[in-house]
């Protein structure tokens, strides 16, 4: 027994000092296969025992030629005029 607490304190200190990143994209649409990555966006992170902590972020808009779905944009509010200077 005193073992299996051994492992669990073990695997616990290893996730607190763990970073991780999260993502987020944005797309053209809500099709896999028809639609474009349009804005990606992260944070990296640690967690602790006081709770998350933001070590740095990202985010970087997409041009793309495919057209904002219009139900697309109402969501996330990104056109296709706001990508025409991006890369």
């Amino acid at each position: 027994m005193e073992d299996a607490v051994a492992v669990q304190a073990e695997k616990k200190e290893l996730f607190f000092n763990n970073r991780f990143f999260i993502w987020d994209t944005e797309t053209t649409g809500l099709s896999v296969t028809d639609d474009d990555i349009i804005s990606l966006g992260g944070v990296l992170c640690t967690y602790d025992a006081g709770g998350f902590h933001k070590i740095d972020e990202f985010h970087k808009f997409v041009f793309t030629a495919r057209r904002i779905d219009p139900e697309a944009e109402k969501v996330h509010h990104i056109s296709n005029s706001k990508l025409r200077s991006e890369p």
